[in-house]
C-alpha cells in the first residue's frame, strides 16, 4: 500500500520476479520468470518532464483492448517463451520519433532479432536464453553506439540472485 503511494509501479519492482500489471500497475498477478538474460540499453534522449510529456502525448490509438499483452502472459503461463519480435507499448510512438531511440530499436533487432522498450523508456532491451548471446549483442551493440549498455539476468519474485554487467 505504502510502495503504490510512491508510484504505481513501484509496487512491481519490490516484487521482483515477472507479472502482469493490471488496474494502474499497481495490481500484480505473478507469471512465470524465464531464465532470460537481457540487453538493457539506454538512448541519449532528454525528454523533460518525461512521464507526464509522454502521458500527456498518449492517444487513443496508442492504446489496445490488451488482447496482446493477455496473449502474451497465456504463453509464459504455459511455458511458451517464444514471444514477438517487438513487444508492445503505448509509448512507443513517441519514443521512437527521437532518432536516438529509433536507432537502436534498429540495431537491437537487427543484432538480437527482438527488442522492446522498458515502460517509458526511453530505456530498450532484448531478451536472451544465454549469457553468452547477451554479452554478444551488448559487446556489438557497445562498439556501435555512445548510448550505455547493459546485461543482466531478471530477478525472481523469491529474492533469486540477480547479474549485472555494463559494456
Amino acid at each position: 500500500e505504502r510502495a503504490r503511494v510512491i508510484g504505481a509501479d513501484v509496487p512491481f519492482f519490490l516484487r521482483g520476479g515477472t507479472a502482469l500489471g493490471r488496474g494502474i500497475g499497481d495490481v500484480l498477478e505473478p507469471l512465470p520468470t524465464p531464465p532470460w538474460w537481457f540487453v538493457i540499453a539506454v538512448p541519449e534522449v532528454q525528454i523533460e518532464r518525461k512521464t507526464a510529456a509522454l502521458f500527456a502525448g498518449l492517444r487513443p490509438d496508442d492504446f489496445s483492448d490488451g488482447w496482446r499483452v493477455e496473449a502474451l502472459a497465456r504463453q509464459l503461463r504455459a511455458g511458451d517463451r517464444s514471444l514477438p519480435p517487438e513487444l508492445p507499448n503505448a509509448f512507443a510512438r513517441q519514443v521512437f520519433e527521437y532518432p536516438q531511440a529509433a536507432a537502436l530499436r534498429d540495431a537491437l533487432l537487427q543484432l538480437a532479432g527482438r527488442v522492446a522498450l522498458s515502460g517509458a523508456g526511453p530505456s530498450l532491451f532484448s531478451w536472451h536464453d544465454a549469457r553468452d548471446d547477451a554479452e554478444r549483442v551488448a559487446g556489438e551493440l557497445g562498439t556501435s553506439t555512445s548510448a550505455p549498455v547493459f546485461v543482466a539476468r531478471a530477478l525472481g519474485p523469491h529474492g533469486d540472485e540477480s547479474e549485472l554487467a555494463a559494456f
